[in-house]
């Protein structure tokens, strides 16, 4: 009687067994940064994708930590508001797109191939080229925080229907300088200013002109004319001499004064008209506070002038007037007079086409 041959009893496999070791070593996690730069093994990718995931999981959260921080207390703490617009919604983006999706990515790449019994992924070429265009993109959209335009902002304006709103994207300003930069590189002409740390209205950084009798201003050249502009800014006026002290000033292409705003000797906030040499008073802001003053001017035919101090419209400032045919070229902040005794501060300025 012959007796049948022994069977082979079935077994498990190992995981490393699946795995196709080639003359690229897929199943190894690479040794060097040439290998991490250059690999398409799917558990290389895997742990790439989770590990970019975790680092813009930490931005987001960083994000995070700015809004809450704007958000306990009421007013402007940290950012301007163009600013916190942009840290909303790229926080909502990196926490969406460069984290939640590519963490399951990370997953994917990495378990999907061994819990089916396969080598790689299908085209690991394609998928190593994925991941590098995510961490591309990640950046690219992180580095608008350093553009002149600011990051990319989504302000949502609600009307009168609950169902339908109406969303304005912020688009790059006319001029903008918060002056973060710890200098006054953005600006045209420079005298006088010192930036500074110990007195700011938000951020880091703030513009400080002090004076017994020096001219401390600056201005900057728009990039192009405009028949109108919106100049917005924050000031605060430490102290003040027995003189009128300058605040700002709209002025032509060539820098010839169109209108002036200044604070009075008595504390006013005056408007004065260059080509009409006429002036008009109204509201007085106070000494040592920050304020907001908003400025919006037109020439030629239907020339006007309209003035908000901390949000309010200041009617007595606000008229129209005939402010001659040459169109905007600069914008100046502080006092281009000299013989004048002040310790004034400016921050946060934004000039564009449209009310700020």
């Amino acid at each position: 009687m012959i007796d049948d041959p022994p069977v082979e009893q079935p077994r498990l496999l190992s995981v490393e067994e699946f795995i196709d070791h080639g003359p690229h070593e897929h199943g190894h996690l690479p040794r060097s940064v040439v290998g991490w730069l250059t690999t398409t093994d799917h558990k290389a990718l895997g742990v790439a994708y989770f590990v970019t995931s975790m680092i813009f999981l930490a931005i987001g959260g960083a994000l995070a930590g700015v809004i809450r921080a704007e958000l306990a207390e009421p007013g402007l703490q940290l950012v301007s508001e163009q600013t916190y617009n942009g840290v909303f919604t790229i926080h909502g983006s990196v926490m969406v797109y460069l984290f939640a999706v590519p963490f399951g990515f990370a997953l994917a790449n990495y378990l999907v191939p061994l819990q089916i019994g396969a080598p790689d992924l299908a085209f690991p070429r394609l998928n190593a080229f994925s991941f590098w265009l995510y961490v591309l993109g990640g950046t690219v959209m992180l580095l608008g925080f350093v553009s002149d335009g600011g990051a990319a902002s989504h302000a949502i304006t609600p009307t009168a229907s609950p169902a339908t709103y109406t969303a304005t994207f912020t688009a790059g300003r006319l001029f903008k300088d918060g002056f973060e930069s710890g200098g006054t590189s953005r600006w045209t002409f420079v005298t006088g200013l010192v930036v500074q740390q110990q007195d700011v209205y938000a951020g880091r950084y703030a513009a400080r002109a002090t004076s017994t009798g020096a001219a401390t201003y600056a201005y900057a050249q728009l990039p192009a004319t405009q028949p109108e502009v919106f100049d917005r800014f924050r000031f605060k006026v430490n102290s003040q001499g027995s003189d009128n002290v300058t605040l700002g000033k709209i002025r032509s292409d060539s820098g010839a004064p169109i209108v002036a705003l200044y604070r009075s000797a008595g504390g006013a906030l005056c408007l004065r008209n260059e080509i009409a040499a006429t002036s008009a008073c109204s509201a007085s802001p106070s000494l040592g506070s920050w304020h907001t003053v908003q400025i919006h001017v037109r020439t030629g035919a239907n020339g006007l002038t309209e003035v908000w101090l901390d949000g309010t419209a200041l009617t007595a400032l606000s008229q129209t007037q005939a402010l001659g045919s040459d169109p905007i070229g600069r914008v100046q902040i502080g006092n281009n007079q000299t013989a004048r005794t002040y310790d004034m501060l400016f921050d946060d300025v934004v000039v564009d086409t449209a009310r700020i």
